[in-house]
């Protein structure tokens, strides 16, 4: 797996910004948003774990967690981080 430091890096894997707000069924303005913010709403992580995963890009659960777990982000936006993990592990078992 690549080193992704970032939720932009992560949106980067994608062709464009339009086919990764495709494959997750969001507005092209609402993934442009995110990057500017470089976060993404924790209800979305798992969207966006299928959608990678259908692209055969290298990402996990992990992945999603370390990006939504970092500074500001951890206290503030995923207060229940270890709910996510979960649902997050969950997903990519079922869906891998």
């Amino acid at each position: 797996m690549d080193d992704f430091s970032t939720f932009r890096d992560l949106i980067a894997l994608w062709p464009s910004r339009a086919a990764f707000a495709e494959d997750v069924s969001v507005s092209l303005g609402r993934v442009h948003k995110w990057a500017q913010k470089n976060s993404i709403p924790a209800p979305y992580l798992s969207i966006i774990l299928t959608a990678g995963k259908n692209r055969r890009f290298d990402i996990s659960a992990d992945l999603l967690l370390r990006l939504s777990s970092s500074g500001l982000e951890r206290k503030v936006l995923c207060p229940n981080l270890e709910g996510i993990s979960q649902h997050l592990k969950r997903n990519e078992v079922s869906s891998g």
